[in-house]
């Protein structure tokens, strides 16, 4: 919309909270949206259960100021009940910028909140217990929103994200606000994915880098000191999320991943990796440093004052599924980095599918065949030197062939019928 002397932006006063069951359907729908909200809006974040009767959500007020083409923003912390209802809401004056990552601390009623550079840190009421702000290189650190929070096991807090020269830092800071330690990575520009506290304490951070289509995504494991223990390239992706630890040799990262020869074909993809970051067709070694980040914590000198929200409106919405998905499919193939392309029918698998007997062919030397079953077992593995090679599975199935020949990598789908 246009507003009077200034740019045309784009405004919207109000948002959505849903509560969805474990199939994705809404338990409940309701539209919340700030009374008499012309030009000033509520952007929510993060939302997380406080306790048995309270649902808090931290966000932004955002006031377009017409008269001179600025905005003005303002952190809030907002409380419901589980039906979705407002209870009441603080303005954090004082502070510009937005809630960027809101983390709960397990088995306490305290929790933690960024404001950009800032750590505050709340009981339930919402009464700061201390905010602190980030300095680096006796600098202070320029707002960023890419910031991410993981309360570890024993209390500690983790932050991490894009600071100074777009670079990643990552902090561990006491429950009582002192720094730790803290480590920057030799990376440039991206998005920050998040820190995960593995069952061993060890940290696995995942970010993406690069510019345009040359960014990739990564995972560096560090320990509970912050030394590296390794860092894996694993696909090209515009995004990746934190990592999932199913069990201590079996970690998942989900990443919005396009194809090296085609970056307008972006596709969701989950990539399964062991311990040590290495997986079918992805978790290349990285060349990524981390070092000593000369990072200190200061108390905030600002004065921090509340102002009570306004009662917010609260309108049900219609009850429907939040995503419903229409003819997805999956696939088990893998799309592998940086190999050369193949030219049609350079390699070949055949017959297949197949009996259980099948020739690999190529029309350059083939180095090494690799089979694996599909919980990512290597059950063949040879070296050929050749540019044709019999092999024979004998159970029915669907396998993958790591194929690595003269000219590069290539992972295709052997499917044993009988």
């Amino acid at each position: 919309m246009d507003l009077p002397g200034g740019p045309t932006v784009w405004h919207c006063p109000k948002f959505i909270f849903f509560k969805l069951d474990s199939y994705g359907e809404s338990v409940w729908s309701k539209k919340i949206v700030l009374p008499g909200a012309d030009f000033n809006n509520i952007t929510p974040f993060d939302a997380f259960q406080i306790d048995a009767n309270t649902l808090k959500v931290g966000g932004t007020q955002t006031i377009y100021l017409y008269q001179t083409s600025t905005t003005d923003e303002k952190p809030l912390i907002m409380n419901f009940d589980n039906d979705g209802n407002f209870i009441q809401g603080k303005i954090l004056e004082g502070l510009y910028g937005h809630i960027s990552s809101m983390t709960k601390i397990e088995g306490s009623a305290e929790y933690y909140a960024l404001v950009r550079n800032r750590i505050i840190k709340f009981n339930a009421d919402d009464t700061i217990l201390w905010i602190k702000r980030i300095l680096l290189d006796d600098l202070i650190v320029p707002e960023n929103d890419n910031f991410s929070t993981q309360i570890l096991a024993n209390g500690d807090i983790m932050v991490g994200g894009r600071f100074l020269t777009y670079q990643y830092t990552i902090f561990r800071i006491s429950p009582d606000g002192n720094l730790i330690w803290s480590k920057k990575f030799d990376t440039n520009n991206g998005t920050f994915g998040g820190i995960t506290e593995l069952s061993s304490g060890d940290l696995i951070v995942t970010h993406v880098t690069g510019y345009s289509n040359q960014n990739r995504s990564y995972a560096t494991k560090m320990d509970a000191s912050g030394n590296q223990v390794w860092s894996k390239s694993l696909r090209p992706a515009t995004s990746i999320s934190p990592a999932y630890e199913k069990n201590a040799n079996e970690l998942y990262f989900a990443i919005r991943g396009y194809s090296s020869n085609d970056v307008s074909n972006v596709q969701p993809a989950v990539i399964k990796t062991d311990a040590s970051g290495n997986s079918l067709c992805d978790g290349q070694d990285a060349d990524i440093i981390l070092s000593d980040a000369n990072a200190t914590l200061v108390d905030l000198t600002t004065t921090i004052t509340y102002t009570a929200m306004p009662i917010l409106q609260t309108t049900p919405e219609p009850a429907s599924p939040l995503i419903e998905l229409d003819q997805q499919t999956s696939t088990t193939e893998c799309l592998l980095l940086d190999t050369p392309n193949f030219v049609k029918q350079e390699l070949q698998i055949f017959p297949n599918p197949n009996n259980g007997s099948y020739t690999i062919k190529s029309e350059a030397t083939l180095l090494k065949i690799e089979i694996f079953n599909m919980l990512g077992q290597k059950i063949y593995e040879v070296n050929p030197n050749r540019y044709e090679w019999s092999c024979a599975q004998q159970n029915k199935g669907i396998y993958l062939a790591r194929i690595e020949n003269a000219n590069g990598i290539k992972v295709m789908k052997v499917i044993v019928t009988e």
